[in-house]
């Protein structure tokens, strides 16, 4: 089964929660993608760095909130998109599966480019296995972030085994 995650059709009040939950210092809004010439797909941070070099503005972090499909959970990943010299918010990072716009809760943890930031999942039902699966994925991020840096390999232990099996468990019954 492959899960989808997507833009939400509208912010929530529990989107609103998540978002004061991650330290957002602004109000998630609704931004849209329009990818500079050369972005790069996931490379958020390294796409507004060469956008602000030559046009000028500044980068803005936050927090791009994706709803999975089934309307089941919200899933958090820390981003970067570019402020214009006019005061707008542009994502110039190419979408993978194409989306037009994103949903941003700017500020909150910044990134220090070297460490990874796990990402949030955050249940929206009340299901046993949506929010162990949440639990899982919030727990995996979390040894990830602690336990790694910046393009060095890192040896799995005991935990991280488990949590993987646990998962690919998981996403088996979703």
């Amino acid at each position: 089964m492959k899960i989808i995650e997507k833009t939400p059709e509208v912010i929530t009040p529990t989107i609103l929660e998540l978002a004061e939950k991650l330290g957002a210092t602004e109000v998630p809004r609704y931004v849209p993608v329009v990818p500079s010439p050369d972005s790069e797909v996931r490379r958020c941070y390294l796409n507004v760095d060469r956008v602000v070099a030559v046009q000028g503005g500044a980068p803005v972090e936050g927090w791009l909130i994706w709803e999975e499909a089934k309307h089941r959970w919200l899933m958090a990943i820390h981003h970067c998109v570019w402020r214009t010299p006019q005061d707008e918010l542009v994502d110039v990072t190419r979408q993978e599966d194409g989306e037009a716009r994103i949903v941003l809760a700017p500020g909150g943890r910044r990134w220090d480019r070297v460490h990874p930031v796990a990402n949030v999942y955050h249940p929206l039902v009340y299901d046993r296995t949506v929010r162990r699966f949440c639990e899982v994925q919030n727990d995996i991020g979390r040894w990830l972030e602690r336990n790694t840096q910046a393009d060095v390999p890192y040896e799995p232990d005991y935990r991280l085994a488990k949590l993987a099996n646990e998962m690919l468990k998981l996403e088996c019954k979703l």
